[in-house]
């Protein structure tokens, strides 16, 4: 009869073998002389197990795992099999779902990306004295996208995304403008509050953000937040609930 340590080392080279884990240490060494272990022919170089070997492996992956949680003779053995299994579950769905996001939300999400860039540009022509004197129109226009993103939202991932689209054109704003917008009108909470919302009511399982995200920016979405919440926390140090600004951040840290 195994033991736990020895069945342990044995399953660890199994998973080795279909690629979920990096190396086949010295501890599976007692395999060598097996003879389920196939002998190498001249005919079986590097891209013969390439092609062959793991890509059949690569097919069976996630059955093989679920097979392998089946054994309960050894918890520590079955609790580090579930461990990989449940890894790469959810990388198999990811990578089966990723190519199949809704262009519809990603033309939205663009068509906002497009509005808000118009909206807070409007004045670059102007000079400075003019511009601060027309930033509240700027404001109101921004305010009314914010209330029709909200009506047309598809989930809590577009409304946070969405918002963040608006953050991030409206950060690049001319000085005169971003001073009123976050400064007066106050815009920087209306942002927030919103993608705070999206947070707390998100579904992790419905949407891998990222795959939204890489579409209308070469950023990582949660660096664009971080940066968003960092400078908006700085226009606005009056703010009773602050604290807004940085819990977000710890927030949208969960679903990365």
């Amino acid at each position: 009869m195994m033991t736990s340590v020895s069945s342990t080392r044995f399953l660890k080279y199994i998973l080795s073998l279909i690629g979920m884990t990096n190396t086949v240490n010295s501890s599976c060494s007692f395999l060598t002389d097996s003879t389920c272990v196939i002998q190498k022919e001249d005919y079986m170089d590097e891209k013969y197990y390439h092609e062959r070997w793991h890509d059949w492996m690569g097919r069976y992956k996630l059955a093989f795992c679920q097979l392998l949680t089946t054994v309960d003779e050894y918890p520590q053995v079955s609790d580090v099999i579930q461990g990989h299994y449940r890894h790469y579950e959810k990388n198999f769905y990811r990578k089966k779902k990723k190519g199949k996001v809704d262009d519809e939300v990603i033309s939205e999400l663009i068509s906002i990306q497009e509005q808000a860039q118009k909206i807070v540009h409007a004045l670059d022509q102007l000079r400075p004295s003019e511009q601060f004197a027309r930033a509240s129109d700027v404001a109101d226009h921004l305010l009314n996208l914010s209330r029709l993103t909200l009506l047309h939202t598809h989930s809590s991932a577009f409304t946070l995304l969405a918002f963040l689209v608006i953050a991030e054109q409206s950060m690049d704003a001319p000085s005169e403008v971003r001073q009123h917008l976050f400064y007066h009108a106050k815009f920087g909470r209306v942002i927030i509050l919103e993608m705070a919302s999206a947070l707390k009511n998100f579904n992790r399982s419905s949407v891998h953000l990222q795959e939204y995200w890489c579409r209308v920016s070469d950023t990582d979405w949660l660096d664009i937040l971080k940066n968003v919440a960092t400078v908006l926390a700085r226009y606005d140090l009056t703010w009773e609930y602050g604290r807004e600004y940085q819990d977000i951040i710890r927030m949208a840290e969960r679903y990365y």
